[in-house]
């Protein structure tokens, strides 16, 4: 006994006379106060009984032991009991009680009080039943109620009152009258308090809270949560219907330009913790789009219940649009139109303010890889790793992260490529993207890859629209495919579609986009374009191009590297923040400072207009990192990225010379991807004898397969058949108007029509033919005038070749 002497057994003093000899009953140990269990085990003898060690209690028993105690989503009231009993609907036990009090027995009174105890206020319902009875005492109704451990049970009320359960409407249904007291226990406040790493639309907390709205009349929450229906039932007594089990419900309006009227909802989910989605208003009220729509968002509606909950869905509809106004749905990131805010995925960056943006239709599905994770702190250590010489092409990949918003300062000019190349894995190229990516969100979800679709591809840069575009690995590009994706970057926006509604409608498309591209492979970008292109000269100037080398030798290195990937998984989305809002509170200042370093960039490197886009990419590129690092962002060497800079453009100029279209070398490859095409014959005129007989010449080579020219070879003369040579020009990837005037200005090019087989036995009528000539010394002299060019301008870079 380890409490009170009353409920000792056995008298002390006296004796036990089970066992074989009579046992003394004694008190061993006796204290006015309560011991703990380790100590009183100590004074039992050994091995009698173990003693477990004291237990301590998870969140989750201490939610089992509220709903053991009662206090779970439901409660006992017994008013409604009393209710349902006048309506004639609930139990005769209880109405004799209330209606003639003097009558009951004991039992009768014991079985009432049983039932009054537990429910909600029991006490003092258990006085207001007995206080009817003419020998009311409190004292006695407080002593007995106190002594009843459990609501009686039916059978126990029927044997003492048999009279009372005939004909009883739940007789066989209930094993106690207290199941009609119970009702859905409403939450008493709507206010609920959300742990860290359990809730992921809000800012990371050790302790957030989350101000549930009141649901709609007649709607209510539970004290656990769900949603809740108060109704009646047949015989009109009040009734809780569960509608879902979980907290859900609508809490803005959206007007989104493309699905119209559309409402965001949150659910509250056990494990993922609170959700938002979005909806349109059109599938609110089709039964099968409504099903469809809560399944998308993990809500699980069977036919029987989608009623109800479409029910209710309805119902705050309404209360929502008598209480606001619809928000206009942003439908891309980036700049707003006046260049007052910046939108980072869920987050609206203002001058003095960050806001909730709220998700649309197109948006939704991008806000977590925007979301936040880790320390501003840690994430800086992500940037000292390339603090190190010779990292300089890392660098300008991670810096076109800070460029790319900046590119919105720079006119006409929609995008450029940044492509890091090596002919081996492993030197780096996808590090440096990843970090440019972690300024802004998850570099997993923001880095696209080489395998994703083009439609995917120009569908992000357009939600993107100022934010940069990474596409990791496009090795395996189409040579067609690599040339349209530098133009298409440079065009701004995507090609027109129908859309996928079902309708005869364009799909809509956003604001044209204005950000930089950073791209990766283990090939040359350009390489792959001139397999489609001989000469891409048009793609070259949107594309700056670098190869690495492997810079990390070392096993120390190799552990750096290590600690680079742990800090770019645990931390990433704090610096875009900081950045863009400090371009917004210097607006003016950044443009200008943006035009000043293009315009110092095309005087140090002597670019000309067709260059356009190489110094709008690395002029926004420097000018996002000076201000990073004096954010204190990044602590790089900025003056040793500007010199590798301006190197490098100064031979991307250089290496465009040789795109440059030389007709001379243009109609040698002709000739050369056509051998066994020309005749090759000495000249030769039409002149004939007395005897009227054409002189015969004998040729070196006689055309076979498909005949496309005639080259006189004394006289440097190439007489081309139109269509084949200008099939091949167009295969090629060369404008033929353009290559056709350009034989005629420097090759002293002529339309004509001549038999080409004169001379020979193929006698063959007159054709029209492009006719070509050259001098051969004119030729050499100006083919050396363009390489003494090239020799000067390459040694103004410290380089010769």
């Amino acid at each position: 006994v380890t409490a009170d002497a009353a409920r000792i057994l056995r008298i002390p003093n006296t004796h036990n006379f089970k066992s074989s000899s009579a046992l003394a009953v004694k008190v061993i140990w006796k204290l006015d106060t309560t011991i703990d269990l380790e100590t009183f085990a100590a004074k039992l003898p050994p091995l009698l009984m173990p003693v477990l060690p004291a237990k301590s209690y998870s969140a989750t028993d201490k939610q089992d032991m509220k709903q053991a105690m009662g206090e779970s989503n439901y409660v006992k009231k017994f008013p409604r009991l009393l209710e349902m009993t006048l309506r004639g609907s609930g139990c005769n036990q209880i109405h004799k009680a209330v209606m003639k009090p003097n009558a009951l027995t004991y039992p009768e009174w014991l079985h009432v009080l049983s039932i009054a105890k537990h429910c909600e206020d029991g006490e003092e319902w258990a006085h207001k039943i007995s206080s009817k009875y003419e020998g009311y005492n409190r004292e006695e109704t407080t002593s007995v109620t106190a002594s009843i451990e459990a609501p009686h049970l039916c059978i126990t009320f029927e044997k003492d009152n048999p009279a009372g359960c005939e004909n009883c409407p739940h007789k066989g249904k209930i094993k106690t009258p207290i199941k009609l007291c119970v009702e859905i226990r409403e939450a008493k406040s709507n206010t609920i308090e959300v742990t860290e790493g359990n809730v992921i639309e809000l800012p990371k907390a050790k302790k957030a809270k989350v101000l549930i709205p009141d649901y709609p009349y007649p709607y209510f929450r539970g004290a656990n949560g769900g949603v809740y229906l108060r109704t009646k039932d047949k015989e009109g007594n009040p009734d809780e219907i569960l509608i879902y089990k979980r907290d859900l419900y609508p809490i803005q309006r959206l007007r989104d330009p493309m699905e119209g009227p559309c409402y965001l909802f949150r659910h509250h989910t056990k494990r993922e913790g609170i959700q938002e989605f979005v909806v349109a208003g059109i599938k609110l009220s089709s039964r099968e789009e409504f099903r469809k729509a809560m399944g998308m968002n993990d809500i699980f509606v069977l036919s029987k219940n989608q009623e109800a909950l479409m029910n209710y869905i309805g119902r705050w509809i309404s209360e929502l649009q008598n209480a606001q106004d619809e928000i206009k749905v942003k439908t891309q990131f980036g700049w707003s139109d006046d260049e007052s805010s910046f939108v980072i995925g869920d987050r609206e960056v203002f001058v003095d303010r960050i806001v909730p943006n709220p998700p649309g239709g197109r948006t939704a599905q991008y806000f977590p890889a925007f979301r936040k994770k880790g320390t501003l702190e840690g994430w800086k250590r992500i940037t000292k790793f390339y603090n190190r010489p010779n990292f300089e092409e890392h660098q300008f990949m991670f810096a076109l992260s800070f460029g790319s918003p900046l590119m919105q300062f720079v006119p006409n000019i929609a995008g450029a490529i940044y492509h890091l190349t090596s002919s081996e894995s492993g030197f780096g190229k996808t590090t440096g993207m990843w970090g440019g990516a972690s300024v802004w969100g998850n570099h997993k979800r923001l880095v696209l890859h080489g395998k994703d679709t083009g439609n995917s591809v120009w569908n992000r840069a357009e939600i993107y629209k100022n934010i940069i575009l990474y596409i990791d690995e496009l090795s395996n590009y189409p040579p067609k495919e690599a040339s349209d994706f530098a133009y298409a970057i440079g065009d701004g926006e995507q090609r027109n579609r129908q859309s996928n509604a079902g309708q005869n409608l364009e799909r809509m498309r956003g604001e044209e986009w204005s950000l930089l591209c950073g791209t990766s492979a283990n090939v040359s970008l350009l390489d792959k374009m001139s397999e489609y292109r001989a000469l891409p000269k048009g793609e070259a100037q949107r594309v700056m191009e670098a190869t690495v080398k492997k810079l990390l030798f070392t096993p120390e290195e190799a552990l750096l590297a290590r600690e680079l990937n742990e800090d770019l998984v645990n931390n990433y989305g704090h610096a875009g923040e900081v950045f863009i809002q400090h371009v917004i509170q210097n607006i003016d200042t950044v443009r200008k400072l943006v035009n000043k370093n293009i315009e110092k960039i095309i005087v140090a490197a002597a670019l000309t207009p067709q260059n356009r886009f190489w110094s709008a990419q690395t002029g926004v590129t420097y000018t996002g990192a000076l201000i990073a690092q004096h954010l204190g962002l990044i602590d790089w060497d900025l003056d040793a990225l500007y010199r590798w800079i301006i190197q490098k453009l100064k031979r991307m100029k250089h290496d465009m010379k040789d795109m440059d279209i030389d007709i001379g070398d243009m109609v040698g490859q002709f000739y050369s991807d056509h051998p066994r095409g020309i005749l090759r014959i000495k000249s030769t005129d039409d002149a004939r004898g007395d005897s009227g007989v054409e002189h015969m010449i004998l040729p070196d080579a006689q055309p076979l397969y498909r005949w496309v020219a005639r080259h006189e070879y004394d006289v440097n003369k190439l007489y081309l058949l139109p269509k084949p040579f200008k099939e091949w020009c167009v295969k090629q990837g060369h404008h033929y108007s353009a290559i056709r005037e350009m034989i005629f200005k420097e090759l002293n090019g002529k339309t004509a029509k001549m038999r080409l087989g004169r001379g020979t036995k193929l006698n063959l009528p007159p054709q029209h033919v492009l006719e070509l000539s050259w001098s051969y010394d004119e030729f050499t002299a100006k083919q050396q005038e363009v390489a003494d060019l090239i020799t000067v301008e390459d040694n103004d870079t410290g380089k010769t070749d």
